[in-house]
């Protein structure tokens, strides 16, 4: 296969997943508790713009079109069964190597009904795999990633961003309703990633 070929090939695909989107007074209220976050001397990080921010249940990557009708059918068959769910953002945390001393992503974490959450995720793996969806090989980790440490960015900072995380209060924003999934497509190239939102699947029967 050519590069062009290889080009046409991820073109007549979508690169899919399912997510919930925290509502704009939530989102307000984390771009402020960022700001607090940055005032505490965090080194140069690439934020994630506050209109792709979202809590992804299952990434499902690149998809064939005429597979599209299949995971919404999917998501909304797990969203029917399901009851709303009342979440809080809660600590801050990072991902990263060497016991989380050279963090690579930041994130900020989750508190209330977490664990409808994790079972929220389980059913939309298990109605994907039943369409036969590769199922997901990882436990599901609740989140929200914010900020991603540049490569280049040298222990110190590294280490400046991990002591900033850990001395931090938790952000204070509101409790939010997840009532809905979203089918989201990402768009790459350009620039950073575009989402489009497909479907959306209210939770609880219809």
């Amino acid at each position: 296969m050519n590069d062009a070929d290889g080009a046409r090939t991820v073109e007549a695909s979508a690169r899919l997943f399912i997510a919930v989107t925290p509502p704009p007074d939530v989102l307000e209220a984390l771009g402020r508790a960022r700001r607090e976050l940055e005032g505490r001397g965090l080194p140069r990080l690439r934020w994630v713009a506050p209109e792709r921010l979202h809590l992804t249940l299952k990434f499902l990557g690149q998809t064939p079109p005429d597979r599209i009708d299949d995971v919404a059918a999917a998501m909304e068959e797990a969203a029917a069964a399901l009851a709303p769910i009342e979440l809080r953002l809660a600590e801050w945390g990072t991902f990263g190597g060497r016991g989380g001393r050279a963090p690579r992503v930041l994130w900020v974490g989750l508190s209330g009904e977490v664990e409808a959450l994790v079972g929220c995720a389980e059913a939309v793996d298990a109605a994907l795999s039943a369409r036969g969806f590769e199922p997901e090989p990882r436990p599901f980790r609740p989140h929200l990633t914010l900020a991603r440490v540049p490569d280049r960015a040298s222990a110190e900072d590294r280490a400046a961003v991990a002591r900033t995380v850990a001395e931090a209060p938790e952000p204070t924003t509101p409790a939010f309703r997840v009532t809905a999934l979203d089918l989201v497509r990402s768009h790459l190239g350009g620039g950073p990633a575009r989402y489009e939102a497909l479907r959306r699947a209210p939770l609880g029967p219809s």
